[in-house]
């Protein structure tokens, strides 16, 4: 058998970013749009979303796997209201 660690009780589980995840993440990084989880207590993460230097909590507490799928959410969310339209 392996040796393979326990991850232990911040384990934020495993997410699989898709090729949009990286696009609008990238995009919003790129921007000065951070998207990030905050931990309140062991297994329970808050979002902060940096906005050009304004911050905002997300009012919901996240579950490990589900932090990441809204974080991303947000990033695909950000993406989409402010980058450039294609006028062509």
């Amino acid at each position: 058998m392996p040796n393979i660690k326990n991850k232990g009780p911040w384990d934020m589980g495993n997410y699989f970013v898709t090729p949009i995840d990286h696009i609008s993440a990238s995009w919003c990084l790129n921007n000065s749009i951070k998207v990030y989880p905050l931990a309140k207590a062991v297994g329970e993460w808050w979002i902060e979303i940096d906005l050009n230097g304004k911050i905002h909590r997300s009012p919901y507490v996240y579950t490990k796997v589900m932090v990441w799928e809204k974080l991303h959410e947000y990033y695909r969310y950000y993406y989409n209201k402010y980058k450039p339209k294609d006028n062509s």
